[in-house]
């Protein structure tokens, strides 16, 4: 009696020391191992053995009596299933559980299941006690240790899966901060090419891979160029390019692995092989219905593996990186355009004066030289000159700029350039001759050096329908500071055409001078040798007044009496070229201070000569 006393003793001193021990947190195989030591020692067991679950199969980690060096189960339905409808130690029924084989190799007369929640983790195996058969005492006391190791086990478990779950949040917290901060970094930046160069920093940090490459694609080529590079093993640089097979990309995987996705790779790349040379151990596709571009990541730092949720904060910078990318290039787009809207205000402002200062001119001479002075100073016109149409259909060159005795001088345009040429700016800033578009090899020489061609057609006669046989002239470029742009090409176009018209007014006004003038002064004289002999006969006096006047080229011919406000009926009025001339009987006519009179009008010479001296 005293010895069932004492064993009974024992057996709770051995659970309570259980039970401190179990409250404790240990490694899962440490709890196993100890609760296989507490069962041997509570029970006093013959020989045991405990197995431990290894991916599908139960290892034998542990014996004590078999004598067995290695030994391992293959898990099956019905072990897997013990946690869930059976959750005791087992006595009967083995063979619904273990192969014959395993119960006569370990003469298994009772099972301790270790279980974490559902699934079966491990269990301990024995033949029975040394010197007697496991009585109803003996297994109510092992089924509570069961229960004491496998309550340890779950806690444990649920301590490590806590963990697990702290470290997740942990991780996502870090990795929303470096998104936030990695977003702000690439929206900020509307620079490509800074924005190139922080995305490659960006996934190099975040990733912690050896080698980050970052390419972006160019549709001119058809090919992604590789434009970030980072070792930070060495500062090594790496520039390649990339071309594509096919650019849009349905696949809702946009991290590809260099050899388990392969097939893939090779389905989207051409020269896929040149990801070797980039160290890339995965492809990180920034896509959204087409490709934009590519980032590689070889091997981390550290040697570890990437886990998923590093490959979810890659992805989500990827799509930031797109987002970026795509303002950048809108962003640069609307900057581009509003510098094109703003050159061509420039250009249509600076038009519009040079078409105030070219209307300026008053005979085709001051027309000529105004364009040419403004194309020098505004649009970096350093040669040029007017050429008009002769007789002989050769040209003649009127007026130049930036050239040394040209003026007067003919050249001929060849039957090759002819051809070419129409009513519009003919323009040419490649490799060129000058001989190739003038025939006089002498003006040739004066030319000296040239950088392109420009022929401007000029239309100085009437005409209803233009075509290269009515042009009159040529408005000649043959050197800039630097090749003219399209918008300076169409100024000079809309030069020529405006200046045409101006030019046409001036050649139909020399006209009717022609028709005119001479008359128009024997009269003049005619009128004033009578009042000369008025006054030699009967001393009538007259007085002889006139003015130069700077009449706009569509001013009317003569000037009427009511224009000039001559109030005296005897008064007569000559226009002659940019002179009037007044003769009147009144010495205080009403006219205004810009008009001279005559101080010796007896002198039919004086008067002719004295106001101008093409008369």
């Amino acid at each position: 009696m005293e010895e069932l006393l004492n064993t009974k003793l024992k057996r709770f001193d051995v659970l309570l020391n259980a039970i401190d021990f179990f409250t404790q947190r240990f490694h899962v195989e440490q709890i196993m191992e100890f609760g296989y030591r507490f069962v041997n020692e509570l029970l006093t067991l013959e020989s045991s053995a405990l197995f431990i679950r290894e991916g599908n199969s139960f290892v034998m980690k542990t014996e004590n009596g078999y004598h067995v060096n290695q030994y391992s189960l293959t898990s099956t339905k019905k072990l897997d299933e013990i946690p869930l409808f059976h959750g005791h130690i087992i006595t009967t029924n083995l063979q619904s559980y273990f192969p014959a084989e395993t119960i006569e190799l370990f003469s298994i007369r009772l099972v301790v299941p270790l279980i974490i929640d559902t699934e079966l983790a491990g269990f301990i195996v024995s033949k029975g006690k040394k010197n007697s058969e496991l009585d109803s005492d003996d297994l109510s006391m092992v089924d509570y240790l069961m229960k004491l190791i496998n309550h340890s086990l779950e806690n444990n478990q649920r301590f490590l899966d806590f963990q697990k779950i702290n470290s997740d949040l942990d991780r996502k917290i870090f990795n929303l901060f470096v998104i936030n901060q990695s977003t702000k970094a690439l929206l900020s930046e509307l620079r490509l090419g800074n924005l190139y160069s922080n995305a490659t920093d960006v996934f190099s940090e975040v990733s912690g891979s050896k080698v980050t490459s970052f390419g972006i694609f160019d549709p001119l080529t058809n090919k992604i160029k590789i434009s970030g590079y980072r070792n930070v093993n060495s500062f090594s640089v790496y520039y390649t390019e990339l071309e594509l097979k096919e650019r849009k990309y349905a696949s809702p995987n946009i991290v590809l692995h260099i050899k388990e996705d392969l097939d893939l790779i090779k389905s989207l790349f051409v020269n896929w092989q040149e990801f070797e040379n980039l160290d890339a151990q995965y492809i990180v596709l920034i896509v959204k219905d087409e490709i934009l571009g590519v980032v590689t990541i070889s091997e981390a730092v550290n040697g570890v593996s990437y886990s998923r949720a590093d490959f979810e904060l890659i992805e989500s910078l990827a799509a930031t990186t797109y987002i970026a990318i795509t303002n950048a290039k809108l962003f640069n787009e609307i900057k581009a355009q509003k510098e094109e809207i703003e050159k061509k205000y420039k250009a249509l402002s600076m038009l519009n004066k040079l078409s105030r200062t070219i209307n300026s001119g008053k005979t085709k001479d001051e027309l000529f030289s105004l364009t040419l002075q403004t194309l020098q100073l505004g649009y970096g016109v350093k040669k040029a000159f007017f050429s008009v149409r002769s007789k002989n259909n050769d040209y003649i060159i009127i007026k130049s700029v930036g050239l040394d005795d040209v003026d007067g001088q003919n050249y001929q345009i060849p039957q090759n350039v002819k051809d070419k040429l129409t009513i519009e700016t003919y323009y040419n800033y490649e490799s060129i001759r000058v001989s190739d578009y003038f025939t006089n090899h002498k003006l040739i020489e004066k030319f000296g050096d040239v950088n392109g061609i420009v022929l401007s057609p000029l239309f100085m006669e009437n005409k209803l329908q233009l075509s290269k046989e009515t042009i009159d002239g040529y408005l000649v470029v043959i050197e800039t500071n630097d090749n003219l742009k399209e918008e300076e090409i169409l100024i000079i176009d809309t030069i020529t055409k405006n200046i045409s018209p101006i030019l046409y007014q001036m050649h139909e006004k020399d006209e009717l001078k022609k028709q005119y003038t001479m008359d128009y002064k024997q009269l003049f004289i005619s009128a004033l040798e009578q009042k000369i002999d008025y006054f030699q006969k009967y001393s009538i006096d007259f007085y002889v007044y006139f003015k130069q006047v700077h009449p706009s080229i569509f001013m009317k011919a003569k000037f009427n009496r009511d224009e000039l406000q001559i109030e005296h009926d005897d008064s007569e009025v000559f226009e002659i070229d940019n002179y009037i001339f007044i003769i009147s009987s009144s010495s205080t006519p009403n006219l205004s201070n810009d008009w001279q009179m005559i101080k010796n009008p007896m002198d039919c010479r004086e008067v002719i000569d004295e106001p101008f001296a093409k008369i």
